[in-house]
């Protein structure tokens, strides 16, 4: 949620600022959201309107350009989950935050993914 590219404390500011901001967003709309932040099932909210039903991964930024990290099983649904959608917060601390929702094709056809870290782990002795 908090990109991870601030301090753990403007971080956690910028990341519940962002899931307010989409919750809004979504009960706004009619929906019903439900947390699943540190569920570790790859997205943030469920959000049900009748048989609509979307999971979504919150992604908060303090400042305008859209760039963040995701994990592996984020980006696995993203590749993945016809209901998953990814909500982007820019300007997640300002009054003029803007949240900006993404579906599987939109977060493909606009984003690139680099990875930054791999885990290595000794598969045979010698």
């Amino acid at each position: 949620m908090g990109a991870g590219f601030g301090d753990p404390e403007t971080n956690k500011k910028v990341e519940r600022a962002a899931v307010r901001a989409v919750r809004t967003y979504f009960e706004q709309r009619g929906f019903d959201v439900q947390s699943f932040e540190g569920g570790k099932v790859g997205f943030d909210l469920k959000c049900v309107q009748e048989k609509i039903v979307f999971h979504v991964e919150v992604k908060g930024i303090a400042g305008s350009v859209e760039a963040f990290s995701m994990t592996a099983l984020e980006f696995k649904l993203a590749q993945s989950d016809p209901e998953f959608r990814l909500a982007v917060v820019v300007n997640a601390l300002s009054k003029s935050r803007e949240v900006r929702i993404y579906g599987r094709r939109d977060f493909r056809r606009n984003f690139e993914a680099v990875p930054l870290q791999y885990r290595c782990t000794r598969v045979r002795c010698v």
